[in-house]
C-alpha cells in the first residue's frame, strides 16, 4: 500500500496541517522508552492529543543519522493488538505487523498500542505516524 511507505491516507483531496509551534495536537507518547529500547521487549505507545481524530497509521522504522537530520529506512519491531481492541487492527503493511491502523472512524482521543522492539542489532528505532481529523484533513507524516 502507498499509505505504508509515505504514512499518508490515500484520501483523494487530502490538506496535511502544519505543526502548531513545532508540536502537534496528536502526539505518540513515546516515553516508557526511555530514549531507548531493551530487544525484544514490550511496550505501551499512547497516541493522545487534544484533538479528536477518527483514523491513525502507526508505524516502528530504523533509523539513521544522515546529514544532521533523521533519515527513515525499513520497518522495525511488531505490533500487537488485544482480542478486546475494537478501533485498532494490524495494517495491510509488510510485514503486517510492522504498523497499527484503526478499524472504525469513530472519534478517538487516547489510543494505547502495543509494541515490542526488534531484535539486538537492529539500531535506533523512530516511530512514524498519522492521524486523519476528517477524511480532508490529516496530520502526517509526524516522526517521532
Amino acid at each position: 500500500l502507498a499509505a505504508c511507505q509515505t504514512i499518508a491516507p490515500n484520501h483523494s483531496y487530502p490538506v496535511a496541517l502544519p505543526l502548531s509551534g513545532g508540536t502537534n495536537a496528536v502526539y505518540l507518547d513515546v516515553s516508557a522508552l526511555n530514549g531507548t529500547y531493551i530487544p525484544e521487549t514490550t511496550y505501551c505507545l499512547v497516541l493522545s492529543g487534544s484533538v479528536p481524530y477518527k483514523g491513525l497509521l502507526v508505524q516502528g522504522r530504523r533509523a539513521r543519522a544522515s546529514n544532521s537530520s533523521q533519515e527513515v529506512t525499513a520497518a522495525a519491531g511488531n505490533f500487537t493488538i488485544a482480542t478486546s481492541e475494537t478501533d485498532t487492527r494490524l495494517s495491510q503493511c509488510v510485514p503486517p505487523e510492522s504498523a497499527v491502523t484503526h478499524t472504525n472512524n469513530t472519534m478517538k482521543s487516547n489510543v494505547t498500542l502495543t509494541w515490542t522492539a526488534p531484535a539486538a542489532g537492529t539500531g535506533p528505532v523512530i516511530f512514524v505516524y498519522a492521524v486523519v481529523v476528517s477524511y480532508s484533513t490529516y496530520y502526517a507524516p509526524i516522526m517521532t
